[in-house]
């Protein structure tokens, strides 16, 4: 192999395995947030209300409401909820959409401040 060539493979062995070790730690600050929260799910609506939030994500047919927790925290007077899912769902049957309603107290929990949910919302709206 010609001087040029090994150079040119050292640099390019160098930008994968610098490339790897990046994808690794990310990885592994994935894992960490998902060990303590779960997944940040992605919902296709939700409606907040008083006594209960009412969501809809998809499923493959093992879906529950055990599944998922809320975390709440208050951000310059708005009252930020973050639905995560605790369990995958490892059904295999073909996605749907599966509306849940999680219960909460909102005066409780978030006062009179205004209450934003932080998950991405992908479908269509609910009726509100």
């Amino acid at each position: 192999m010609s001087r040029r060539g090994l150079w040119t493979a050292l640099i390019a062995s160098g930008l994968i395995a610098s490339t790897a070790l990046s994808c690794a730690q990310q990885m592994s600050a994935e894992r960490m947030t998902t060990k303590q929260f779960g997944v940040l799910e992605p919902l296709l609506d939700y409606k907040v209300d008083a006594k209960q939030i009412t969501v809809s994500v998809m499923s493959t047919g093992c879906t529950q409401v055990d599944d998922f927790s809320l975390e709440v925290s208050q951000v310059d007077g708005v009252c930020e909820i973050a639905i995560y899912r605790q369990r995958p769902d490892r059904c295999r049957r073909a996605p749907f959409p599966q509306t849940l309603i999680l219960p909460w107290d909102a005066l409780q929990r978030c006062g009179d401040a205004v209450v934003k949910v932080v998950n991405s919302v992908t479908g269509p709206k609910m009726p509100r």
